[in-house]
């Protein structure tokens, strides 16, 4: 759905929450108290520098009275989060002004204990001026577990109108789990193998330190990770520090080869920012190869 005015205010809407607080404060000479634990993650800001693979857009995060993320705003997208019951969840898309389409989204994620078990994305494309329907896209992904870790992910697509509306597996992702950590990644993508390698430190798991590219919950939890990071079964043990990627050929798409992985917190021992340096290869003669260092994803609290 289309509304371009209303884009343009959310973001200031957003921000003007932030903004009166903030006035508010700079009226008060005593210095501001902080309660940790009142506060509530409220975006993460992905590296997006051209020497960088890929991306992902910027995320802000609103919360309903229960303080589940009830609202995740990117640019351009506007997406609401429903808690049907304990074992359903709903998120539309409310608001888009990036396609030259009317776009109609919901994905459905049906859980069991809290686990993620399937979801079906629906996605509908209209024409802007007759509102006549021209495609419909439709990707059910399933999960399967072992010893209470995600051991595959299965994602089927069809297309309806413009295709046979069959489905077809389009990814599948099997996991390895060493000592209780997930050491190996095989993606199968379009027919083409990718190993992932993931090397890990002996500390304690940080909360969403690995809210990061290619790490197991960014490939295997999807677009809306943030919403199955504490949904996609028993969590890796440790820290990643390292991941290689080994491809049974050299992807056109620029890819990720190796990242390496560090992390700070802030001064209440919350995750801040992950810093990534690594290199990412492509087999297009019109594109380059490239080394990163110390690219940030960067966490805000409020």
């Amino acid at each position: 759905m289309k509304f371009p005015k209303l884009l343009f205010l959310i973001p200031l809407i957003f921000l003007t929450i932030s903004s009166c607080s903030s006035d508010d404060s700079s009226q008060d000479n005593e210095p501001e108290v902080v309660n940790p634990t009142s506060q509530k993650l409220i975006s993460v800001v992905y590296p997006s520098s051209q020497l960088m693979a890929y991306s992902m857009p910027r995320e802000q995060y609103r919360y309903d009275n229960l303080k589940r993320i009830n609202s995740i705003l990117s640019p351009g997208y506007l997406n609401g989060v429903t808690y049907v019951n304990d074992n359903l969840i709903e998120v539309d898309l409310l608001l888009e002004n990036v396609s030259n389409a009317d776009i109609e989204q919901k994905t459905v994620m049906h859980l069991k204990s809290n686990i993620i078990e399937f979801s079906i994305t629906n996605k509908i494309f209209r024409l802007t001026d007759t509102k006549a329907i021209y495609r419909v896209d439709r990707d059910s992904t399933v999960y399967t577990y072992e010893n209470e870790y995600v051991s595959r992910v299965m994602v089927y697509h069809k297309t309806l109108i413009q295709g046979d509306g069959k489905y077809r597996l389009e990814n599948q992702i099997d996991s390895k789990v060493t000592n209780g950590n997930i050491t190996e990644l095989k993606r199968i993508e379009f027919g083409k193998v990718i190993i992932t390698n993931y090397t890990y430190d002996t500390n304690p798991s940080i909360s969403m330190g690995d809210l990061a590219y290619d790490t197991p919950l960014f490939l295997m939890g999807g677009l809306f990770n943030i919403i199955l990071k504490d949904r996609l079964g028993k969590k890796s043990a440790n820290n990643i520090i390292a991941i290689e990627n080994t491809y049974e050929e050299i992807p056109f798409d620029k890819s990720y080869k190796k990242i390496n992985f560090k992390r700070n917190l802030d001064k209440y021992g919350r995750l801040s920012e992950i810093l990534m340096s690594g290199s990412a290869i492509t087999s297009n003669v019109n594109n380059v190869s490239t080394d990163f260092t110390d690219e940030k994803v960067i966490f805000k609290y409020e």
